[in-house]
């Protein structure tokens, strides 16, 4: 180990006599020549040993990873240049300047020093982490001196007596699971050459490893900050980047008038296959699809279920055909006037056929904007059906709203207490202002049965038959003991 020892007397003499050996001239050059300095000295000795102190975990481990041996450890030292602390204190505002040049300084040495598979870093302004490339204790040892020695006379030339020393010791560093940086030194005093070095930075042998480098410490708050918007956007990036991957496809949702005992309508449904999952509706176009992604969707619904029903109607036994529609479209002047406009060419007697669903409305909606949208699609359409958010919605702001069938998805196999109280009430209202209700996506005979008792208009779900490819002509007769059905 190197350390020059300090010396009593002038604290500021020492401090100006160490500064005038790292800057030419006056020791109060301008900063602009001390900048002119560092830059020289950076670009003739390029550190490319260095990890940078900003670095992540993740770039830490990939950069000490050829290094660590079987207990993922390698022999590496400890480099301290000490008493900074009293030149900054003297310096004050111009400290900056003089702790890049201290810098480059120590950087300088070490990238003479090291091989090109060494590696190193700075955990802390005064502090420098080593690792050595295959390198046994012994040897490493010698290494760490000769840095020491290097840097001491770079430091201070022929100087012997200063406040600023350097201390070097060996030992073992190591990357957690936590992935701190921690740094054993050889055992207090103890060296592999027999002989003794003078101090210890870790204290004494037995303590804890002593932590040099974290994630937390080295980076700070603002860099994980940034380091987690990067993740946060690059996976987003990701499904952004995948949505357009789904193959979206139409298909025909049967829907069952429990008071009829009849499949009487057609819901015009997109779905896709995402790693096998189906999608269906809006989900065909990703986490949060854009604007003009939704109402083009919903355009091509529109434009399917017109020719479905004019097709139909040409057989001499039209079906009842539901057109899905956004929410996020009808808001949007532009969206609403598109829609409004691809329905007009359709002829009175085709329109008796046609039905608008509005889907994907937010929790909290505008009662005022909802009732006036509807209004708007009223005279276009056979009527206007409204998915309400959940079974929770306050029954009096959708009432408001003057749909013709009020509809919601229940997926779950039975009703709790509190969801069957909600329905009740529901039904009890809607019943009173002549509004249908429907329950979507229901799984099973069982609660459907329980729906029809309850008073549920129409149901809809997977297990009334598999999606149909077009919808069938007329109005077909069938009960909940006929589901699911073969065609």
């Amino acid at each position: 180990m190197m350390e020059n020892e300090q010396r009593s007397g002038s604290l500021v003499d020492d401090v100006w006599s160490f500064l005038s050996k790292l800057l030419p001239g006056e020791s109060m050059t301008t900063a602009e020549d001390t900048q002119t300095v560092a830059a020289k000295r950076e670009s003739t000795h390029p550190a490319s040993n260095a990890i940078q102190k900003e670095a992540s975990v993740e770039e830490v481990r990939a950069a000490l990873s050829a290094l660590l041996d079987a207990q993922g450890e390698a022999a590496g030292a400890h480099l301290r240049v000490l008493g900074l602390h009293t030149v900054k204190s003297k310096v004050g505002e111009q400290w900056p300047k003089f702790r890049r040049t201290v810098h480059m300084t120590v950087e300088n040495v070490l990238a003479k020093s090291l091989t090109k598979d060494d590696r190193f870093m700075r955990a802390e302004d005064d502090l420098y982490v080593i690792a050595y490339a295959k390198t046994d204790a012994a040897v490493a040892t010698q290494r760490t001196d000769a840095i020491a020695a290097a840097v001491l006379k770079h430091l201070l030339g022929a100087q012997t007596e200063s406040a600023i020393a350097v201390r070097a010791m060996s030992g073992r560093i190591k990357i957690t699971d936590k992935g701190a940086l921690t740094f054993s030194p050889l055992g207090r005093g103890a060296r592999p050459d027999g002989t003794t070095q003078k101090k210890s930075i870790s204290g004494k042998a037995g303590d804890e490893p002593e932590v040099v480098w974290s994630e937390r410490d080295a980076n700070g708050s603002a860099d994980r900050e940034r380091r987690a918007m990067e993740a946060a956007l690059r996976t987003a990036q990701a499904h952004v980047a995948y949505a357009p991957g789904v193959d979206t496809k139409f298909s025909f949702m049967p829907i069952w008038n429990a008071r009829k005992g009849a499949i009487t309508n057609y819901t015009v449904l997109p779905f896709g296959y995402d790693n096998n999952e189906p999608l269906t509706e809006h989900r065909v176009l990703g986490r949060i699809p854009s604007d003009d992604a939704i109402l083009e969707l919903d355009l091509r619904c529109l434009r399917l279920g017109i020719t479905e029903a004019a097709k139909l109607y040409d057989k001499g036994a039209a079906s009842l055909i539901c057109v899905q529609v956004n929410y996020r479209s009808l808001v949007m002047k532009t969206g609403l006037r598109q829609i409004i406009a691809i329905y007009a060419p359709v002829p009175d007697f085709l329109k008796k056929y046609l039905s608008i669903q509005i889907v994907g409305v937010p929790v909290e909606f505008s009662v005022g904007l909802m009732s006036d949208i509807v209004a708007t699609l009223r005279p276009h359409f056979r009527g206007v059906v409204f998915r309400a958010p959940s079974l929770k919605t306050p029954i009096e702001s959708l009432l408001a709203i003057k749909m013709n069938v009020l509809t919601f998805v229940h997926t779950d196999p039975k009703f709790s207490d509190v969801s069957r109280g909600q329905l009740k009430k529901i039904l009890e209202h809607a019943k009173a202002r002549q509004i249908a209700v429907t329950l979507e996506y229901l799984p099973n005979v069982q609660i459907a049965r329980e729906a029809r008792e309850l008073g549920v208009t129409f149901i809809a779900g997977f297990f009334i038959s598999p999606p149909k490819a077009t919808p069938p002509a007329g109005f077909r007769l069938c009960d909940l003991e006929d589901f699911p059905l073969e065609s």
